[in-house]
Protein backbone atom coordinates (compact mmCIF):
# COMPACT_ATOMS: atom_id res chain seq x y z
CA UNK A 1 0.00 0.00 0.00
CA UNK A 2 1.16 3.20 -0.92
CA UNK A 3 2.71 5.51 2.37
CA UNK A 4 0.63 8.39 1.17
CA UNK A 5 -2.52 6.48 1.16
CA UNK A 6 -1.62 5.17 4.74
CA UNK A 7 -1.04 8.18 6.15
CA UNK A 8 -4.46 9.52 4.99
CA UNK A 9 -5.94 6.34 7.28
CA UNK A 10 -3.31 7.35 10.47
CA UNK A 11 -5.27 10.85 10.49
CA UNK A 12 -8.67 9.44 10.54
CA UNK A 13 -9.14 9.10 14.86
CA UNK A 14 -7.77 11.40 17.48
CA UNK A 15 -6.30 8.68 20.00
CA UNK A 16 -6.42 11.45 22.80
CA UNK A 17 -10.10 11.77 22.89
CA UNK A 18 -11.71 8.65 21.13
CA UNK A 19 -12.37 5.19 21.79
CA UNK A 20 -13.43 2.94 18.41
CA UNK A 21 -16.12 0.43 18.84
CA UNK A 22 -18.46 -1.02 16.59
CA UNK A 23 -20.50 2.25 15.47
CA UNK A 24 -17.19 3.19 14.57
CA UNK A 25 -15.91 0.54 12.30
CA UNK A 26 -19.71 1.57 10.37
CA UNK A 27 -17.85 4.96 9.75
CA UNK A 28 -14.34 3.51 8.51
CA UNK A 29 -16.73 0.62 6.42
CA UNK A 30 -14.82 2.22 3.36
CA UNK A 31 -11.66 0.34 4.83
CA UNK A 32 -12.85 -2.87 3.92
CA UNK A 33 -14.41 -2.30 0.69
CA UNK A 34 -17.77 -1.17 1.74
CA UNK A 35 -19.60 2.36 2.33
CA UNK A 36 -19.52 4.34 5.37
CA UNK A 37 -23.51 4.01 6.82
CA UNK A 38 -24.50 7.85 6.84
CA UNK A 39 -25.24 9.40 10.10
CA UNK A 40 -22.94 6.70 12.43
CA UNK A 41 -20.37 8.01 14.71
CA UNK A 42 -17.84 6.77 17.29
CA UNK A 43 -18.29 4.70 19.90
CA UNK A 44 -17.12 6.62 23.30
CA UNK A 45 -18.03 3.78 25.91
CA UNK A 46 -17.20 0.32 24.21
CA UNK A 47 -13.59 -0.34 22.51
CA UNK A 48 -13.90 -2.28 19.68
CA UNK A 49 -11.54 -4.63 17.77
CA UNK A 50 -9.95 -2.04 15.46
CA UNK A 51 -6.85 -4.78 15.00
CA UNK A 52 -6.46 -3.97 11.25
CA UNK A 53 -6.57 0.03 11.79
CA UNK A 54 -3.61 -0.72 14.58
CA UNK A 55 -1.35 -2.64 12.30
CA UNK A 56 -1.69 -0.43 9.06
CA UNK A 57 -0.66 2.43 11.76
CA UNK A 58 2.17 0.85 12.74
CA UNK A 59 3.56 -0.17 8.83
CA UNK A 60 2.87 3.63 8.17
CA UNK A 61 4.78 4.82 11.12
CA UNK A 62 7.54 2.13 10.55
CA UNK A 63 7.77 3.30 6.83
CA UNK A 64 8.26 6.75 7.87
CA UNK A 65 10.66 6.28 10.72
CA UNK A 66 12.69 3.45 8.82
CA UNK A 67 13.46 4.54 5.72
CA UNK A 68 15.62 7.86 6.41
CA UNK A 69 17.49 6.05 8.93
CA UNK A 70 18.98 3.40 6.01
CA UNK A 71 19.36 6.13 3.72
CA UNK A 72 22.28 8.01 5.84
CA UNK A 73 23.92 4.65 7.35
CA UNK A 74 24.57 4.24 3.78
CA UNK A 75 26.81 7.03 3.73
CA UNK A 76 30.56 6.23 3.01
CA UNK A 77 33.60 7.47 4.90
CA UNK A 78 35.73 10.01 2.98
CA UNK A 79 38.71 9.31 4.56
CA UNK A 80 41.15 5.87 5.27
CA UNK A 81 43.38 5.99 8.54
CA UNK A 82 46.65 6.86 6.77
CA UNK A 83 44.83 10.29 5.34
CA UNK A 84 43.37 11.05 8.11
CA UNK A 85 46.31 11.23 10.37
CA UNK A 86 47.81 13.03 7.26
CA UNK A 87 45.36 15.82 7.41
CA UNK A 88 45.56 16.29 11.23
CA UNK A 89 49.47 16.31 10.66
CA UNK A 90 48.78 19.38 8.35
CA UNK A 91 46.65 21.03 10.65
CA UNK A 92 43.27 20.29 9.50
CA UNK A 93 40.59 19.44 11.99
CA UNK A 94 39.56 16.00 13.25
CA UNK A 95 36.37 15.86 11.61
CA UNK A 96 37.13 13.49 8.28
CA UNK A 97 34.67 15.49 6.51
CA UNK A 98 35.10 19.00 7.06
CA UNK A 99 38.82 17.83 7.05
CA UNK A 100 38.69 17.22 3.23
CA UNK A 101 36.60 19.79 2.58
CA UNK A 102 39.41 22.30 3.61
CA UNK A 103 41.62 20.61 2.26
CA UNK A 104 40.28 20.50 -1.24
CA UNK A 105 39.58 24.42 -0.45
CA UNK A 106 43.29 24.68 -0.10
CA UNK A 107 43.92 23.02 -2.48
CA UNK A 108 41.38 24.31 -5.16
CA UNK A 109 39.63 21.23 -6.22
CA UNK A 110 36.23 20.88 -6.94
CA UNK A 111 35.28 17.13 -6.13
CA UNK A 112 33.65 15.88 -3.30
CA UNK A 113 32.87 12.41 -1.44
CA UNK A 114 36.16 10.01 -0.80
CA UNK A 115 39.29 10.80 -1.42
CA UNK A 116 40.25 9.83 -5.34
CA UNK A 117 43.40 8.03 -6.07
CA UNK A 118 45.07 10.90 -7.02
CA UNK A 119 43.62 13.04 -4.34
CA UNK A 120 45.36 10.51 -1.98
CA UNK A 121 48.69 10.65 -3.45
CA UNK A 122 48.88 14.95 -3.66
CA UNK A 123 47.88 14.38 0.38
CA UNK A 124 50.24 11.89 1.45
CA UNK A 125 53.13 13.89 -0.94
CA UNK A 126 52.62 17.00 0.78
CA UNK A 127 55.42 17.84 3.65
CA UNK A 128 53.83 18.35 7.13
CA UNK A 129 54.60 21.52 9.01
CA UNK A 130 57.10 21.88 12.11
CA UNK A 131 54.85 22.90 15.06
CA UNK A 132 55.78 23.94 18.27
CA UNK A 133 53.77 24.50 21.30
CA UNK A 134 54.19 27.68 23.43
CA UNK A 135 53.34 27.64 27.72
CA UNK A 136 53.51 30.38 30.32
CA UNK A 137 51.90 31.21 33.93
CA UNK A 138 51.27 28.69 36.10
CA UNK A 139 48.25 26.32 36.29
CA UNK A 140 46.76 26.74 39.87
CA UNK A 141 46.94 30.93 39.04
CA UNK A 142 46.55 31.72 35.46
CA UNK A 143 48.30 29.80 32.60
CA UNK A 144 48.26 30.18 28.94
CA UNK A 145 49.05 26.98 26.52
CA UNK A 146 49.31 27.42 22.39
CA UNK A 147 49.59 24.42 20.61
CA UNK A 148 50.58 23.18 16.85
CA UNK A 149 51.61 26.34 15.59
CA UNK A 150 54.03 26.72 13.04
CA UNK A 151 55.50 29.73 14.12
CA UNK A 152 57.68 30.19 17.32
CA UNK A 153 56.87 34.17 17.72
CA UNK A 154 52.82 33.79 17.23
CA UNK A 155 52.59 30.53 19.83
CA UNK A 156 54.63 32.91 22.32
CA UNK A 157 52.22 35.62 21.75
CA UNK A 158 49.06 33.65 22.01
CA UNK A 159 49.82 31.75 24.98
CA UNK A 160 51.23 34.94 26.80
CA UNK A 161 46.86 36.18 25.97
CA UNK A 162 45.83 33.29 27.22
CA UNK A 163 47.30 33.23 30.18
CA UNK A 164 46.83 36.97 31.22
CA UNK A 165 43.02 36.08 29.77
CA UNK A 166 42.99 33.27 32.90
CA UNK A 167 44.25 36.01 35.26
CA UNK A 168 48.19 35.29 35.13
CA UNK A 169 48.92 38.81 35.49
CA UNK A 170 52.60 38.98 36.15
CA UNK A 171 53.59 35.73 35.68
CA UNK A 172 52.81 35.66 32.03
CA UNK A 173 56.32 36.35 30.96
CA UNK A 174 58.58 34.62 29.22
CA UNK A 175 56.76 31.32 27.81
CA UNK A 176 58.55 27.75 27.45
CA UNK A 177 58.37 26.62 23.87
CA UNK A 178 58.58 22.89 22.62
CA UNK A 179 59.06 21.52 19.70
CA UNK A 180 56.40 18.54 18.24
CA UNK A 181 58.39 15.51 19.03
CA UNK A 182 59.05 17.40 22.69
CA UNK A 183 56.36 16.64 25.31
CA UNK A 184 55.97 18.60 28.56
CA UNK A 185 54.80 17.62 32.07
CA UNK A 186 53.72 19.29 34.81
CA UNK A 187 53.05 18.23 38.04
CA UNK A 188 52.13 19.19 41.76
CA UNK A 189 49.73 20.38 44.15
CA UNK A 190 48.41 23.72 45.93
CA UNK A 191 47.85 23.35 49.52
CA UNK A 192 46.73 26.42 52.64
CA UNK A 193 49.54 27.03 55.12
CA UNK A 194 48.50 29.30 57.77
CA UNK A 195 45.45 30.08 55.78
CA UNK A 196 48.15 31.32 52.85
CA UNK A 197 47.88 29.07 49.73
CA UNK A 198 51.07 27.22 48.75
CA UNK A 199 51.99 26.20 45.19
CA UNK A 200 54.15 23.41 43.98
CA UNK A 201 54.66 22.92 40.51
CA UNK A 202 57.74 20.65 38.55
CA UNK A 203 58.09 20.42 35.14
CA UNK A 204 59.38 17.45 33.34
CA UNK A 205 59.86 17.66 29.24
CA UNK A 206 60.91 14.17 27.31
CA UNK A 207 59.87 12.66 23.80
CA UNK A 208 58.52 9.99 26.05
CA UNK A 209 55.42 11.16 27.56
CA UNK A 210 55.62 8.12 29.81
CA UNK A 211 58.59 9.07 30.86
CA UNK A 212 57.88 12.65 31.49
CA UNK A 213 55.35 11.80 34.07
CA UNK A 214 57.61 9.61 36.31
CA UNK A 215 60.31 12.18 36.15
CA UNK A 216 57.34 15.32 36.95
CA UNK A 217 56.86 12.87 39.95
CA UNK A 218 60.05 12.45 41.15
CA UNK A 219 60.94 15.95 41.44
CA UNK A 220 57.26 16.57 42.55
CA UNK A 221 58.17 14.51 45.54
CA UNK A 222 61.90 15.19 46.05
CA UNK A 223 61.98 17.52 49.15
CA UNK A 224 58.11 18.40 49.06
CA UNK A 225 56.02 18.93 52.18
CA UNK A 226 53.42 17.01 50.60
CA UNK A 227 54.91 14.78 48.39
CA UNK A 228 51.63 12.39 48.72
CA UNK A 229 49.62 14.88 46.70
CA UNK A 230 51.84 15.09 43.65
CA UNK A 231 49.81 14.67 40.98
CA UNK A 232 49.58 15.58 36.89
CA UNK A 233 48.09 18.81 36.67
CA UNK A 234 49.08 19.40 32.71
CA UNK A 235 50.66 17.15 30.10
CA UNK A 236 50.67 18.14 26.26
CA UNK A 237 53.14 17.52 23.57
CA UNK A 238 54.21 19.96 20.64
CA UNK A 239 52.09 18.67 17.91
CA UNK A 240 49.59 18.53 20.12
CA UNK A 241 49.07 15.15 21.04
CA UNK A 242 48.29 14.06 24.57
CA UNK A 243 46.71 17.08 25.58
CA UNK A 244 45.51 16.79 28.96
CA UNK A 245 44.62 19.48 31.69
CA UNK A 246 43.26 19.07 35.34
CA UNK A 247 40.03 21.05 36.67
CA UNK A 248 39.95 23.74 33.58
CA UNK A 249 38.11 24.68 30.29
CA UNK A 250 40.39 23.22 27.55
CA UNK A 251 39.01 26.30 25.17
CA UNK A 252 40.30 29.05 27.53
CA UNK A 253 43.75 27.79 28.02
CA UNK A 254 44.92 27.06 24.48
CA UNK A 255 43.69 27.48 20.82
Amino acid sequence: MPVQTMRKMVAVPNFRTVTWGTASRRCLGNMRGKPPVRGATPNFAYPGDFAMFRSIAAAALAALILLPANASAAEPSPLDKDAARKLYELGYPSDNVLAVQRWRSDNRLSSSGALTDAERQTLMAQASPEFVAAMTGNPFTGMGLALRHTRREEAEKEAVRLCKAQGGGSGCVAPMVVRAESCVVLVGYSVKIDRRPHHRVTTAISTDIMLAEERGLEACQTGASHPQMCRVITKFCGDGSHFQIEGADKTSLLR
